[in-house]
């Protein structure tokens, strides 16, 4: 068999698939070949992670509608206190079903006072960046003490303004840090 008669077959079983996805399958080959590993022993390994992913439990909605059950949504409210939002509500949960008007108003920021964990809300109280106002990010650094972390840092808040470049370094670890700002 020639080249070019190889290379019509080759194509006329995988022409439908792009060339970035056949160099990153060659690739996989490759480094499974040079472990040891076969085909059949990563077709295994395909099976049972989506058989893992099809068994695990399903997400369910964070917060539910106490009227009707519905999923509630978050939204932020942008209107500053004054006359039209004599509180100063920053962010409200609604109910997404249409036929139900439920809603819950709150005095924190949609973005910065909730972060959802294991289908349960939690509420932590995110500090401002004293520079520009805006919510600080708390991040992880996971590089030990040594030349690359001189002082053994272990988290890190940078403000999410990107004209902004505070960023101030903790020796706590962000668990530490995250109990202490929960509500």
């Amino acid at each position: 068999m020639t080249d070019q008669a190889k290379g019509a077959e080759i194509a006329a079983v995988v022409g439908f698939h792009s060339l970035t996805l056949l160099i990153r399958a060659l690739a996989v080959y490759r480094s499974m070949e040079k472990a040891g590993y076969s085909v059949n022993d990563l077709a295994d390994f395909i099976s049972f992670r989506t058989k893992a992913a099809v068994d695990a439990p399903l997400r369910t909605n964070i917060q539910r509608c106490p009227d009707c059950g519905a999923a509630l949504k978050i939204a932020p409210i942008k209107e500053p206190k004054g006359r039209g939002n004599v509180h100063g509500y920053k962010s409200r949960w609604f109910c997404d079903n249409d036929d139900c008007a439920y809603e819950k108003l709150n005095l924190e920021k949609a973005q910065e006072s909730i972060i959802i964990r294991q289908n349960k809300v939690i509420e932590y109280d995110i500090p401002d960046c004293p520079d520009c106002q805006k919510p600080l990010m708390l991040k992880h650094i996971c590089t030990p003490k040594g030349r690359a972390n001189v002082h053994g840092y272990q988290s890190q808040w940078l403000c999410q303004n990107k004209g902004c470049l505070y960023e101030k370094y903790n020796y706590e670890d962000m668990n530490e840090i995250m109990e202490e700002l929960k509500k």
